[in-house]
């Protein structure tokens, strides 16, 4: 039985954006709670094998990656070579700009991100310079561009450019952990993605693409 308010509350949330603004039925909200059970599914295997391996496979920009790939699984983002491709570029680009922008202009004693939280001061206000400034900003900037030039648009890739550009990952072989965390989220995204119903953009295109050919061919 529908609760009372719940047209109410409905209108509310159109009205914010926290719903799309289309008839709402009870397969559109099962839908929200698969969603959300496959993000959090998702999530979790992910961080119990970063548990297991002590490796950081988890971070901050695969949360705002499990959104795309769940909420809008159909659409240009959330393609997969665009995710791989993207969050590999960004990692890249952050962990070199970090290298040569922080520690090779700022100086070897620069510190990271996390070891300032922890001390709360600055050997000199250079170092803020570079690694709040400099390096992020530049970062940032090359993966746009990087994105746009090679049709793999993914925007939480620009987080972690960020990750790797305020020195919070500062090795190299690090971007091979990041990829790793990144993969087993696409392989978890394509697999719930399939048992909720929903078939990668690639798979979709050529289905399409198949049937209009079948139906030229007849007429």
């Amino acid at each position: 039985m529908k609760p009372k308010n719940w047209s109410f509350m409905k209108n509310i949330f159109q009205k914010i954006h926290w719903v799309p603004p289309r008839k709402w039925g009870h397969g559109q909200r099962w839908m929200l709670i698969i969603d959300a059970l496959n993000a959090l599914l998702s999530m979790a295997i992910v961080g119990g094998l970063a548990l297991v391996f002590r490796e950081p496979m988890l971070f901050p920009s695969l949360g705002a990656t499990a959104y795309v790939l769940f909420a809008h699984p159909h659409e240009h983002q959330g393609q997969f070579k665009n995710t791989f491709f993207s969050h590999l570029m960004a990692a890249f680009i952050g962990w070199a700009t970090f290298y040569l922008v922080a520690i090779k202009m700022g100086g070897d004693h620069q510190v990271n991100v996390l070891d300032i939280f922890q001390t709360g001061t600055l050997q000199s206000q250079m170092d803020g310079i570079w690694l709040y400034v400099a390096s992020p900003a530049i970062a940032t900037g090359l993966t746009l561009a990087a994105m746009v030039a090679t049709h793999t648009e993914h925007s939480p890739a620009a987080s972690t450019t960020l990750v790797f550009a305020l020195g919070i990952f500062q090795h190299a072989w690090q971007i091979g952990i990041v990829m790793v965390g990144v993969t087993i989220l696409l392989i978890c995204g394509a697999v719930l993605n399939r048992l909720a119903g929903f078939e990668p953009e690639s798979i979709k295109h050529n289905k399409e693409a198949r049937i209009k050919g079948d139906h030229s061919n007849k007429t």
